[in-house]
């Protein structure tokens, strides 16, 4: 496949709790392409899918999380979906897929809290970035860059919550998720 212009989005599709055997689960609700990208201001609550687009399809990239165990999950589609544009990846479809297949986080443990789908977005981008800035004729252009700071957010609200709060389980996902938010409001204006 040849080198082209991919736009890169997000979507934020509901999430549905619930208890398993194990205790408390969270997963998306729905599979497939989402007709919507979800609204930005509950996307704490959200699970968090990355859309890369040409006018010819897309590839929707995500954390799937396997009985505990994070593993990436790329579906192509004949069709743009819609989503939060935020860059420009100049390269191919390709290597969206070896990079979602040797992503860091696979095979890791799945935690609601410091080790979920935002993270795993997180890293992603880092990840495509410094392939587009090695790799010429790749490039990642922000084009966007609130929706690029919020993404990215999500490991200064970690460490921001690890340094107040230590290892206290009890009401660690209120208390992220609240964190998360005070500091995307900042953001919300421009998004």
């Amino acid at each position: 496949m040849s080198i082209q212009q991919i736009d890169v989005g997000i979507v934020f599709r509901p999430l549905e709790t619930g208890r398993t055997s194990s205790g408390s689960s969270m997963r998306a609700i729905g599979h497939g392409p989402p007709s919507d990208p979800g609204s930005v201001k509950n996307r704490a609550f959200s699970h968090w899918i990355l859309i890369f687009s040409t006018s010819s399809g897309s590839l929707q990239v995500e954390l799937d999380n396997q009985y505990g165990a994070i593993v990436s999950q790329v579906r192509a589609f004949p069709h743009k979906i819609r989503a939060h544009n935020f860059a420009q990846y100049t390269g191919t479809f390709e290597d969206i897929r070896y990079l979602s297949d040797n992503h860091p986080m696979n095979g890791d443990t799945y935690s609601k809290t410091k080790n979920n789908c935002q993270h795993w977005v997180a890293h992603f981008l880092n990840s495509l970035r410094s392939y587009g800035d090695n790799y010429p004729p790749r490039n990642f252009r922000v084009t966007n860059y609130a929706v690029y700071e919020i993404i990215l957010s999500v490991w200064k609200v970690t460490n921001m919550f690890k340094s107040r709060y230590g290892n206290v389980r009890t009401s660690y996902t209120k208390v992220f998720t609240s964190a998360l938010r005070d500091y995307a409001k900042r953001f919300l204006k421009f998004w």
